[in-house]
């Protein structure tokens, strides 16, 4: 099974279409989507994509710190 996780739901569901449709000629798992981190329970791989993008004059450092607190957020759900 392959569970995709996004907090934008027209993009969520966009993805979860693309990949369903070129799916359509292999032998696939099943392709789930949600805003919901518990499609991803008993994953024995995830990929987290999240992040924000550096602003105009953002140090490095700080992208990473607004970056950090993303993963916090995610990684115990």
């Amino acid at each position: 099974e392959l569970a995709l996780v996004d907090v934008v739901e027209d993009r969520l569901r966009g993805e979860m279409l693309d990949l369903q449709h070129g799916s359509l000629f292999l032998k696939t798992p099943k392709i789930v989507a949600d805003k919901d981190y518990s499609v991803t329970a008993n994953s024995r791989i995830v990929v987290v994509t999240a992040g924000v993008r550096q602003q105009e004059g953002e140090s490095r450092l700080n992208l990473v710190q607004r970056n950090v607190n993303i993963f916090k957020h995610i990684i115990p759900q």
